[in-house]
């Protein structure tokens, strides 16, 4: 913890007392820490600490299409190549693809995956104006019945294999 000259403990937001005068402000900030120390802490340290190779291989997987699916989406669209078939099936075979590997490897955490996956898809959508592309509500429904379709997917493929992994 960083301390002030004083020895008080230094706060690089606003004062705390700031936050008591907005309890909107303090309802947000608690969503986010909730959100960060039962969702996202757990998601990142279990999977940096991976134990077995299929969760490595998930892990390397999963930020490979991560930075793909960014790439696509956030991309000028001249610069990308136009590739038969619609857009929206595109959008819903990236997100299948993109949750499969987690829940393949970890098929505890298939809501966690899911949720992430949609959560991620509105993301792009609300930045795409930024890099002069639209985002459109039919792009995120279509991310969203992807991401569902690469959780039953992974649920079946670890039905039919007998795919063994260290923890749940």
């Amino acid at each position: 913890m960083l301390r002030s000259g004083t020895g008080q403990p230094f706060c690089a937001g606003p004062p705390a007392d700031s936050l008591a005068l907005c309890p909107s402000l303090t309802r947000c900030a608690q969503a986010a820490r909730l959100a960060h120390d039962r969702f996202l802490l757990p998601l990142l340290t279990s999977f940096f600490m991976a134990q077995s190779t299929l969760d490595r291989l998930a892990l390397a997987a999963t930020l490979a299409l991560l930075v793909i699916i960014s790439f696509l989406t956030l991309a000028s669209p001249g610069s990308l190549p136009r590739v038969a078939g619609g857009d929206k099936l595109h959008h819903a075979l990236a997100f299948a693809a993109l949750v499969f590997p987690v829940v393949v490897a970890r098929p505890a955490w298939a809501l966690r995956a899911f949720i992430g996956a949609v959560a991620y898809g509105g993301l792009i959508e609300l930045v795409q104006p930024s890099f002069g592309r639209a985002g459109e509500w039919a792009d995120l429904i279509a991310d969203t019945i992807g991401a569902a379709a690469g959780v039953v997917l992974a649920w079946l493929t670890r039905w039919v294999l007998p795919i063994r992994s260290n923890v749940a």
